[in-house]
Order: C-alpha cells, then structure tokens, then sequence
C-alpha cells in the first residue's frame, strides 16, 4: 500500500506538532509579550490558534517560535522595523518541512519578498556569503549572529525542555467530577 500513513514527526524538527503558550514563545525568543501581541495587531504574525480576542489564550507551532526568534534577533541587532517584519512575516509562512529542507541545504537566512523589491512574492531563503574574502570581521559575526539554523536548535532545545503541548483536539473536553 503506498502514501496512507500518517507523517511521522520527529520530535525535535520544526514539524513538531507541539503547541506552544504565548509565554513560552516570548522566553524561547526573548520577547516581551506586548511586543508579540502588538505584532498581532500589526498583521506581522497570526497565532497557530486562539487569539481572536484580547485576553483569549493563543498557541504557537515551533516555525511561529523560530520566526519570533529570528524576528527578536534582527531588532536586537539594529534592523529596522521593516526588516523585522518582513523576517517575522516570511518565515511564519514557510511550511515546516520546506524551512527543514532549506536549512539542511545551507540557506540560513530569509530575504522576505519585500526586501528584495518583489512584493508579489513571500521571500526565499538564501546561503550567506561567508566565503566572501571581502566580508569584514563585524559582518562575519552578525552572520553568525542571525544564522538561522543556530536560531533553530535554541529554539528547538528550549521546545525540548518545555511540556509537550500537542496539537489542537476538535474533540469534546470531558466533564470535570469535581
């Protein structure tokens, strides 16, 4: 029989089905949670679930925690907002296996559509330049420092060490006996 089974996720691979709380993506990135709710507001990221309120408890898959993680790690290292929300933007969009394979291939950083000047597309994933003999030493350590594949094995070792949280249930809750 050929293509029936369900896909097998490896447990720490960014296509995890772990759920993540808004507190754990802001500590796994680094962000306050008022700049993650006014990314919402702003239309930078949407939450895997939840959400459509104030208030209402929202969850996260890990490409939504490495995308806020990239996203914390440009802002801290100066870029502008734009930037920021264009990383954010993109790699919240990429489907896990896609940003996998990407990664594996050595294309660590993102180049959201935008910045590129192609609007009509959502970005791509590019390998850096760190062969470029004419790259100075500071550009070499903010390569370093935005590599997104060290991004993702902090994020994907801080998802190790948290409760498993496993995807949305479409099934009834049952009722409490207290």
């Amino acid at each position: 029989a050929t293509g029936c089974a369900p896909p097998r996720y490896h447990p720490m691979t960014l296509a995890s089905p772990h759920r993540l709380s808004t507190a754990d993506v802001c500590a796994i990135a680094g962000l306050p949670p008022s700049t993650v709710t006014r990314w919402i507001d702003e239309g930078v990221i949407t939450p895997a679930a939840g959400g459509g309120r104030r208030g209402a408890e929202r969850s996260w898959t890990p490409v939504q925690a490495l995308a806020l993680t990239a996203g914390a790690a440009y802002r801290a290292e100066g870029a502008s907002p734009g930037r920021v929300a264009g990383v954010v933007r993109f790699l919240s969009g990429v489907r896990p296996e896609v940003l996998e394979r990407d990664i594996a291939a050595g294309r660590t950083f993102p180049a959201p559509g935008v910045m590129l000047g192609a609007a009509w597309i959502p970005g791509l994933m590019v390998k850096p330049p760190v062969d470029d003999p004419g790259l100075s030493p500071a550009a070499r350590v903010l390569i370093h420092k935005l590599d997104l594949a060290r991004l993702r094995e902090r994020v994907l070792e801080a998802i190790a060490g948290r409760p498993d949280r496993p995807p949305e249930s479409t099934a009834p809750r049952p009722e409490s006996t207290t």
